[in-house]
């Protein structure tokens, strides 16, 4: 499995990605998405949002797990984990495709200037 960190906004410069990932720990490659390709591509809107594919196809595409209910409002309690769900069960009974779930989180600005 490979895991990609992708910021599609101007204001993620190289230097405040690694400072980042520095801050949380964050230990998988990370790119910029400056013209919006891959958040096109996989139809994403929000961040943090993942998506989870297989040889282009879309296996997975939603929250990570269910700590956020609504914008800037966290649950006491994560009860549900669905993206350790999706991994564990593709890492232990293959490939399938798993129930699609709707992220919070802050909107992808897609006015940013285009190519």
């Amino acid at each position: 499995m490979e895991f990609i960190g992708v910021f599609p906004n101007f204001s993620s410069k190289p230097e405040k990605i690694e400072e980042y990932k520095e801050t949380y720990g964050v230990e998988f490659d990370t790119r910029t998405d400056y013209w919006k390709d891959l958040v096109k591509k996989y139809e994403v809107e929000v961040t943090p949002e993942v998506v989870v594919v297989s040889e282009d196809r879309v296996l997975y595409k939603g929250r990570i797990d269910n700590e956020f209910v609504g914008l800037g409002k966290r649950r006491k309690v994560v009860t549900t984990d669905e993206l350790a769900e999706v991994l564990e069960s593709i890492a232990s009974r293959g490939i399938k495709t798993f129930p699609f779930t709707d992220a919070v989180g802050c909107f992808i600005n897609f006015n940013d200037p285009i190519k």
